[in-house]
């Protein structure tokens, strides 16, 4: 969720590349969707994923609950709130991938 939701519209999309590489087919193709345009002056988002709870465990599935605190910036200013998200992992192979990400309400 980290590298997925930290980006700034200054490094040509590599948050996605490197999410990517976390995330079953599915995730990717969604998450090659999602692109930031590039600008002259900065903005950036940065997520810390401060919480984590197991939600569902099974063999090849997982259903985790986190909370993050997802600042976005610019040059002259800086807001933070903090949410509430779901990521669904699957098993595949040895390697547990994302498979579905979304934020939530409480």
């Amino acid at each position: 969720m980290e590298r997925f939701n930290s980006y700034s519209n200054q490094n040509n999309n590599s948050h996605l590349a490197d999410a990517s590489a976390l995330s079953t087919d599915r995730m990717a193709n969604w998450i090659k969707t999602q692109t930031v345009a590039p600008g002259s002056e900065y903005q950036g988002v940065t997520t810390q994923v401060y919480t984590n709870d197991v939600s569902e465990l099974f063999d090849t599935r997982a259903v985790i609950n986190i909370g993050a605190k997802v600042t976005t910036a610019s040059r002259d200013s800086s807001v933070a709130e903090f949410k509430n998200g779901v990521v669904d992992l699957v098993k595949v192979g040895d390697t547990w991938k994302v498979d579905r990400f979304v934020w939530v309400e409480l």
